[in-house]
């Protein structure tokens, strides 16, 4: 399969464009705290999406083996429709139970998609063109948060905050539609003389040096762009960026994260390890900087480009994931894997930043410090091993 062919849009790019006009995002606090949620109402809300998320992370993988990578993918659509709605009703009517109800569904929602879409292109396209595939889709997502974010201030000023959840609530309508038209994937039949394993014997089986390796790794990048996504606004603030820079900084971010697909051919071509371990490394001396650096100019120039680092290597790890999928013999359980592989990042993301609450307290470049130099030394350490 030619490259040009899986960079076409189809429908399931169409789905993660829709996906990606969330209207409401710039505000997406605001509409909690204008419907008479407090903050320690609003804190208890994103416990209860996370707490949600961490129970049925495995269920869900579990289900969506045995009910199919493209109904999974369809019923997430449903799942995160009903989200926004309940979402575009609670600040109607102000209700706490109302968004109670959502950040439970919405939570659902999350669990779903977990790992669901990685195994459908892993499944539905060759093993070369997966990573490619992967980033093309993840452009269509930015490319809709884009215009969504530049067409925010417009329906903002037409139709204030009941407009922007309105404009989602039809888009995610739209991406039900859409989601129907991906293709089935093809069926993985069980091995009958296979590694089939129970579910503590897969949590065993993950224990080996490789996966842990990549599950750290993979912890490295989701918790540098925590650091990144809720810090950079006090950090630019310190250096002397107005407030109306903001939303141009987070445009010029997204746009340069559009580079990663035709980055990831080229470093293709090239062969991935060497241009991995770099990329890696770079990302981690990028943290660092960003954490020391107080001058306008170099800050915003780290923050235009970490984002796009940080994506690099986390398009080749999902790849490495589904392969030791493979290695282990458990394809007819993959998205179920992939689940288990999300929850043990999220434990290092747990502890990383229980960590990080207490090192704050002195000073936060000591956490950009922390896992930008991990990052170093892993990229250093991994030159030959992706």
């Amino acid at each position: 399969m030619l490259f040009t062919e899986i960079r076409k849009i189809d429908s399931l790019d169409a789905k993660n464009f829709l996906d990606g006009l969330v209207f409401f995002a710039p505000v997406a606090l605001l509409i909690r705290t204008m419907a008479g949620v407090t903050f320690r109402q609003f804190f208890f809300l994103q416990a209860m999406l996370s707490f949600v998320i961490l129970v049925s992370e495995i269920p869900a993988g579990a289900f969506t083996d045995r009910f199919g990578f493209k109904n999974t993918i369809v019923l997430n659509q449903i799942m995160l429709f009903a989200a926004r709605l309940l979402l575009y009703f609670a600040f109607l009517e102000k209700s706490f139970p109302l968004f109670f109800l959502e950040a439970i569904v919405e939570g659902i929602a999350i669990s779903l998609e977990s790992g669901t879409e990685s195994a459908y292109v892993y499944t539905m396209f060759p093993n070369h063109c997966y990573v490619i595939k992967m980033a093309h889709i993840q452009n269509c997502g930015t490319f809709g948060f884009i215009i969504s974010t530049i067409s925010y201030s417009l329906i903002y000023s037409l139709f204030n905050m009941k407009g922007l959840l309105f404009a989602t609530v039809v888009t995610s309508f739209l991406g039900i539609v859409v989601s129907f038209k991906i293709p089935k994937e093809i069926v993985v039949k069980k091995r009958e003389h296979g590694n089939h394993f129970s579910q503590k014997k897969l949590f065993a089986g993950l224990f080996q040096k490789k996966i842990l390796l990549i599950v750290l790794m993979l912890s490295m990048i989701s918790i540098g762009r925590i650091l990144v996504n809720f810090l950079y606004a006090d950090k630019l603030l310190a250096c002397g960026v107005r407030e109306e820079w903001m939303s141009l900084i987070i445009l010029g971010y997204s746009v340069v994260e559009l580079f990663a697909e035709k980055i990831l051919l080229y470093i293709q071509r090239k062969g991935y390890p060497f241009y991995f371990a770099v990329s890696f490394a770079v990302s981690g001396v990028s943290m660092i900087a960003f954490g020391v650096f107080d001058r306008i100019g170099p800050v915003i120039g780290l923050m235009l480009f970490i984002p796009l680092l940080l994506d690099l290597p986390f398009y080749v790890l999902g790849e490495v994931q589904n392969k030791v999928i493979d290695s282990l013999g458990q394809e007819d359980r993959r998205a179920e894997t992939l689940s288990i592989f999300n929850m043990s990042i999220n434990i290092f993301e747990i502890i990383f930043l229980f960590t990080a609450s207490a090192i704050s307290r002195l000073d936060t470049t000591m956490c950009f410090a922390g896992i930008g130099g991990l990052m170093i030394l892993t990229g250093l350490l991994t030159r030959e091993k992706v």
